[in-house]
């Protein structure tokens, strides 16, 4: 199971794959105790891309979000090879 952490955020694996073959990932804050979900990293089959799904009114900073496209740039890419 992967799992990345960040400054403000890590990012888990989910113990299921749905579809079958493409593991989606939380997004979750470091600074919160019950670790809030700030999104959904998952497969989007119109785009053939994995994508994050944020949570209503979570705030990204550009650091932040440099962080995400770097994991989602990498995902992308293994699953393009």
């Amino acid at each position: 199971m992967i799992s990345k952490k960040y400054k403000y955020f890590t990012i888990q694996q989910a113990s299921t794959d749905d579809p079958p073959g493409k593991p989606y990932y939380f997004v979750m804050n470091n600074k919160s105790r019950g670790r809030d979900t700030l999104g959904v990293i998952a497969w989007y089959e119109p785009w053939k891309k994995y994508v994050l799904e944020s949570e209503q009114r979570v705030i990204w900073s550009a650091d932040c979000l440099a962080n995400v496209i770097e994991f989602l740039n990498e995902l992308n890419k293994e699953k393009a090879g």
